[in-house]
């Protein structure tokens, strides 16, 4: 495990010459190794261009990918990367081309955080720390937004419940007597 860390200071501090600062607080003691985020990187971008024409379709996508993922911790991490350093240029071109793009994945980025917070509290607020240490207004904004409708989602408020309006019209319309007939 030291050796893990110690590597990792080490690339981290190596590729913070070539690449944007970014510090990434990470809370597991088993930290996707820098393979394993190219490789979630690497998908995120190309959920980036499959999906560049339809913003709503990449939220979702988004948060189904980081969701679903085995490390939702390390899925932040790279998506993170993706978004503000894209490696791809088919990726750089689609975020380029369209800024909603770029608030959509933020959104789903945010809506998966809610998800995984209902069972993991923890690698829920890691995966917000991640978010603001990006120092990102913008994403730190568009991943609240999507975290606050999910969650709004989760909970049921402001969704709209048509069986129990349809049991209160027709409460209202209820033609019964409030007491009983007397039965002389």
């Amino acid at each position: 495990m030291l050796k893990k860390m110690i590597t990792a200071a080490v690339l981290g501090l190596g590729l913070g010459v070539f690449m944007t600062p970014l510090v990434v607080p990470v809370s597991s003691a088993n930290a996707a190794t820098a393979d394993e985020l190219a490789t979630m990187q690497t998908a995120i971008e190309a959920l980036i261009v499959a999906n560049a024409g339809d913003e709503a379709a990449l939220e979702a996508a988004i948060k189904d990918y980081v969701a679903n993922s085995d490390d939702p911790e390390g899925a932040a991490q790279a998506f993170v990367q993706a978004v503000t350093n894209p490696k791809s240029p088919a990726a750089q071109t689609a975020l380029a081309n369209n800024a909603g793009l770029k608030a959509a994945a933020y959104r789903g980025l945010g809506a998966a955080i809610a998800l995984i917070g209902v069972e993991n509290p923890d690698v829920a607020s890691s995966m917000q720390a991640v978010v603001e240490a990006s120092d990102d207004p913008t994403l730190v904004a568009s991943v609240s937004e999507g975290n606050a409708t999910e969650t709004k989602s989760i909970t049921g408020e402001g969704v709209s419940d048509e069986s129990s309006e349809a049991v209160d019209d027709a409460n209202e319309n209820d033609t019964t007597p409030e007491s009983p007939a007397s039965p002389n």
